[in-house]
C-alpha cells in the first residue's frame, strides 16, 4: 500500500506530464456514459421542502 507521500509524488509527476487532465477527460467521459452528469455545486435526488416559519 502506497503511503501520502508516494500518492502526492505520482499525483505531481501526472500534472507535469499533463496526463493527469488526461486522466480526468477519461474518467468524465466513462461517467457520462454511465447515464450521469456531474455538475458542481450539485446534490443528486433531492427534494426542496418550505421550512417551517419561525415567530
Amino acid at each position: 500500500m502506497p503511503d501520502a507521500k508516494k500518492i502526492c509524488l505520482f499525483r505531481e509527476r501526472l500534472a507535469q506530464t499533463g496526463d493527469i487532465e488526461k486522466l480526468f477527460n477519461r474518467f468524465d467521459a466513462m461517467v457520462q456514459s454511465a447515464g450521469s452528469l456531474p455538475m458542481s455545486g450539485q446534490i443528486p435526488n433531492t427534494t426542496l421542502m418550505a421550512a417551517p416559519k419561525t415567530a
